[in-house]
C-alpha cells in the first residue's frame, strides 16, 4: 500500500519478470531489494533490516530462481528391452509393429503431460529401517523338553519297543506324517545321548539297580533310550517321511506344472495379448522419448536405444512394474492410465482374458518354487536310496532281519516317477 512501491508490486502481479521491475526501481532511484521482502510488512520494517541480511536474502532468492529454471522431469519406464535379433517367429514381438491400430492423436496430451511431467524436485527417499537381528536361541536339555515330549508320546499310544521295530523296518504303520515329524524331533541329541548312556552305566552295577534306574526315567527319556538301539535312526525316519509324503508331493508338482504349461501356451497363441503388448510398447516409447515414436522407427536396429527409447520389445516381467509406477499426481499408476487409453481406443482388447482361461489357475504357481521342490524331491530320493543301500548291506551280513520287500519295491517305483516328471 506504500504509494512509492505499490505500482511495482502491481507490475509483478501482472506477470512482469522481477528483473525488469528491479531495473525500473533502480532507474527511479529506489532500492530494488524491497521486492525480495514480505509485501505484507510495513516499509519501516524493511528499512530497519541490516544490509547484510538483505544481500543474503537476495542471494537465496537468486539460487531459488536458478532451481526453478531447471527443466521439467518426465516419468520414465525403466524396462528390460528385447532386441530384435534375440526374437524368433513364435515371439510376442513377431507381429509387425506398424499393424498396431492405436492412434496417439486421440490421446489427451494435456492430461498426458499433467500426469507424467513435473517441474518440482522429487521428495527425498526415506531410509528404510535396518532389519532387526533375530536373537539366536540355544536349545538346552531341561525338564520342559521332557514334559513336552511326554505329551506328544501319550497321543501316539504305541509301545516304544514296537515303535523301535517299526523304525528299524521303515514301516509307517498307522502313523501319519505329523506324528512321524514329532517323533523324529524327540530323537536324542548328542548331549542327551551321552547323558542317558552315563546314567544307565551308573545304574548297571546290578540288574536290580539297572531295572530301577530305567524305571525312574521319564516317558521321553524311555523313548530316547529305545531309539538309541536303532542304527541310523534319523535317516530311517527320513525314509519313512519320504514314503508317506511322496504321492502328495508328486501330485502337487504335476498339477502346478500342468497349470503353468497351459497358461504359457495360451499366452503365446493369444492374438489380443500380442497386440496389447505392442500398445504398451508404443506407450512406453512415447513416455521415455517424450515424443511419438513410429512403429517403423522401433523396428530399425540403428534407432534402438538401450535406455528404452525406441525399444523393439520388453520382458514380460516389466508388466509387474506398471502398477507400481505412479504419475506425478501420486495417484494414477501407469497401468491405470493404460487401461483408460485402451478402453477409449480399443475396448475389444479388454477381452484378452477370454483367450487365456488358464491364467487364473496358474496365477499362484511360481516356476522357481517348482524347480526347487523337484530338486528337494530328488535330494530326498538320493538320501533315501543311500539309507536303503546301507540297510541292504547290513541285512546281507546278517545283522538285521529280512528286508521289507514291499517298501523296497515302492522306493523303486517312486524313483521312476521322479524321472518321468523331469
Amino acid at each position: 500500500e506504500d504509494p512509492t512501491y505499490s505500482e511495482y508490486f502491481k507490475m509483478l502481479g501482472l506477470g512482469i519478470p522481477i528483473g525488469a521491475v528491479k531495473n525500473a526501481l533502480e532507474k527511479e532511484g529506489h532500492d530494488p531489494s524491497i521486492l525480495d521482502q514480505d509485501p505484507e510488512k510495513p516499509l519501516e520494517h524493511h528499512k530497519a533490516m541490516p544490509l547484510c541480511s538483505k544481500s543474503v536474502n537476495g542471494k537465496k532468492k537468486k539460487k531459488e530462481n536458478k532451481e526453478n529454471k531447471k527443466e521439467p522431469r518426465r516419468k520414465k519406464i525403466f524396462w528390460n528391452t528385447v532386441k530384435k535379433a534375440n526374437t524368433g517367429d513364435d515371439s510376442l514381438w513377431s507381429i509387425p509393429q506398424d499393424s498396431v491400430a492405436f492412434d496417439w492423436q486421440n490421446v489427451n496430451q494435456d492430461e498426458f503431460q499433467s500426469l507424467f511431467t513435473e517441474t518440482s524436485q522429487p521428495a527425498g527417499k526415506k531410509l528404510s529401517a535396518a532389519p532387526k537381528k533375530k536373537k539366536k536361541s540355544v536349545q538346552v536339555i531341561d525338564p520342559q523338553r521332557g514334559m513336552n515330549g511326554g505329551i506328544i508320546l501319550a497321543r501316539v499310544k504305541t509301545k516304544f519297543s514296537v515303535l523301535a521295530e517299526m523304525v528299524k523296518k521303515m514301516d509307517c504303520g498307522v502313523l501319519d506324517d505329523t506324528q512321524l515329524k514329532a517323533l523324529r524331533a524327540l530323537l536324542p541329541t548328542k548331549v542327551e545321548r551321552i547323558a542317558i548312556e552315563g546314567y544307565i552305566k551308573r545304574a548297571s552295577l546290578s540288574e536290580q539297580l539297572e531295572y530301577a534306574g530305567k524305571k525312574d526315567l521319564c516317558v521321553c527319556e524311555k523313548y530316547m533310550l529305545s531309539m538309541m538301539k536303532v542304527d541310523s535312526v534319523d535317516e530311517r525316519f527320513e525314509c519313512m517321511l519320504f514314503k508317506y509324503q511322496f504321492d502328495d508331493m508328486l501330485k502337487g508338482l504335476l498339477e502346478d506344472a500342468t497349470k503353468l504349461i497351459a497358461a504359457c501356451e495360451e499366452v503365446k497363441t493369444s492374438a489380443r495379448f500380442k497386440e496389447l503388448m505392442l500398445d504398451i510398447l508404443s506407450f512406453g516409447n512415447q513416455l521415455n522419448a517424450g515424443k511419438i515414436i513410429s512403429a517403423i522407427q522401433c523396428t530399425q536396429p540403428k534407432q534402438i536405444d538401450d535406455s528404452g527409447e525406441g525399444a523393439f520389445g520388453f520382458t514380460i516381467k516389466t508388466l509387474l512394474d506398471l502398477s507400481n509406477a505412479k504419475a506425478f499426481d501420486k495417484k494414477t499408476s501407469v497401468l491405470q492410465y493404460l487401461v483408460k487409453l485402451v478402453k477409449a481406443n480399443e475396448p475389444d482388447m479388454l477381452k484378452v482374458h477370454d483367450e487365456m482361461p488358464s491364467i487364473g489357475p496358474a496365477e499362484n504357481v511360481i516356476t522357481e518354487s517348482l524347480v526347487s521342490e523337484l530338486k528337494e524331491l530328488n535330494d530326498q530320493l538320493t538320501s533315501v536310496t543311500g539309507t536303503a543301500a546301507a540297510d541292504g548291506r547290513r541285512r546281507r551280513q546278517g545283522k538285521d532281519s529280512e528286508p521289507n520287500e514291499t517298501a523296497l519295491d515302492r522306493l523303486r517305483q517312486q524313483k521312476t516317477k521322479i524321472k518321468d516328471v523331469e
